[in-house]
């Protein structure tokens, strides 16, 4: 994950308010209920940024979230006291638990730019997933669907603080770079801050490829929660 996150967590809610994670969560949950083969009811969402996901998984499962970022899993246990948030880097954490299910969600593991560490991940998912469980991932997008450059805005008006987020991607080999501007007010002073925001450019076989490397059966893909697909795997 980007270090701006960090710099950027008590802003993250606000940034992305329109996001409908409820409706994401309703989606899923119905998935998982009709692929699930596991009894338990665990589930860990790995790079859960402030816990947008489980603030809806929680009244299904038995929740944990994981994170990068102490600065994100701060805000994620103000608000959420009861739930176990670990901090860990994706490609190489250990827990010393499994789950029934395991999602990464929201484009989180497009941040892994190398094939290595996306199969990596994977393997590591597949770790802390128990026989009969899922684990779930969904990328920014795929080398079938990325497009080669794109343009963004989102502006916050609070009384406190006035932000926008202007960006402009562009596609350089296996590497999407989102290139963020922010422009941060407050009653002392506008900072600019530039977030360059690399991605990997993953192909649907990298994802299948590296599931199935790390023990998962392929279930196939599923409609997006946004606009790309998701891919689930579970462990036989």
């Amino acid at each position: 994950m980007s270090a701006t996150y960090s710099f950027f967590a008590r802003y993250y809610d606000a940034i992305y308010s329109e996001k409908d994670y409820k409706s994401e969560v309703e989606s899923l949950h119905k998935t998982i209920q009709a692929l699930k083969r596991s009894e338990g009811n665990t589930l860990l969402d790995a790079a859960c940024g402030t816990g947008g996901h489980i603030q809806y998984f929680r009244n299904y499962y038995n929740a944990a979230g994981m994170d990068a970022s102490k600065e994100m899993l701060e805000v994620a246990r103000g608000k959420f006291g009861d739930v176990d948030f670990y901090q860990a880097n994706m490609t190489e954490f250990d827990l010393n638990r499994q789950f029934d299910v395991v999602t990464c969600l929201f484009g989180s593991i497009s941040y892994l730019i190398t094939k290595e560490s996306l199969h990596r991940a994977i393997k590591c998912f597949s770790d802390h997933t128990v026989r009969g469980g899922l684990v779930i991932i969904e990328p920014v997008f795929t080398a079938e669907t990325v497009r080669p450059s794109s343009m963004g805005i989102r502006c916050v008006d609070e009384a406190e603080y006035k932000l926008s987020r202007v960006s402009s991607s562009k596609r350089e080999g296996d590497v999407v770079y989102l290139n963020f501007h922010y422009l941060l007010a407050t009653p002392s002073e506008v900072e600019h801050i530039f977030d360059p925001s690399p991605m990997g450019v993953f192909s649907k076989h990298d994802f299948v490829d590296g599931m199935k490397s790390a023990g998962f059966e392929v279930i196939g893909e599923e409609s997006g929660l946004s606009k790309e697909a998701i891919f689930i795997g579970i462990k036989p």
